[in-house]
């Protein structure tokens, strides 16, 4: 079932009125008990992957809403399954930065190089001397002003 269907179906559950048109559905607000249809609930077009819209037209937070009804936040989101209250989140792995390196024990030995080299004497007077050089010096051209 999807988040919409749930939360719909907590609506009807609670013996409120729910009408359900193209857009989504409207309700009665379990919040603050309206006898019209105050609730309103739809998919975001724009973020299919995100939260579901729940909008009280009185002026509920959606936490008063959902609370009314016996869910929580988690319930906005498609992949989670209703029971009395419960839910359980969908399983996504997050992707790791790791995953993304072709050959992660390359990389590694590389930092490690890279460290190491970092921590010679004698590359960090490598780096004071070539800043020096790069110092600007009397004489040297400095481009035309902007007037």
């Amino acid at each position: 079932m999807t988040a919409y269907d749930n939360v719909v179906d907590a609506l009807r559950t609670a013996g409120l009125k729910v009408t359900e048109s193209a857009n989504g559905a409207r309700s009665q607000c379990p919040a603050h008990g309206s006898r019209g249809l105050t609730l309103a609930v739809r998919n975001n077009p724009r973020n299919p992957d995100g939260p579901l819209h729940v909008t009280c037209f009185a002026g509920c937070e959606t936490e008063e809403v959902l609370a009314g009804l016996g869910l929580g936040f988690r319930d906005l989101y498609d992949g989670t399954v209703h029971r009395r209250g419960q839910s359980t989140p969908r399983e996504r792995r997050m992707p790791s930065p790791w995953d993304l390196i072709p050959d992660p024990d390359h990389f590694a030995s590389r930092c490690l190089q890279q460290e190491q080299l970092e921590a010679d004497p004698t590359y960090q007077q490598h780096l004071r001397d070539l800043a020096e050089w790069a110092k600007p010096r009397s004489g040297d051209f400095v481009g035309r002003g902007v007037a």
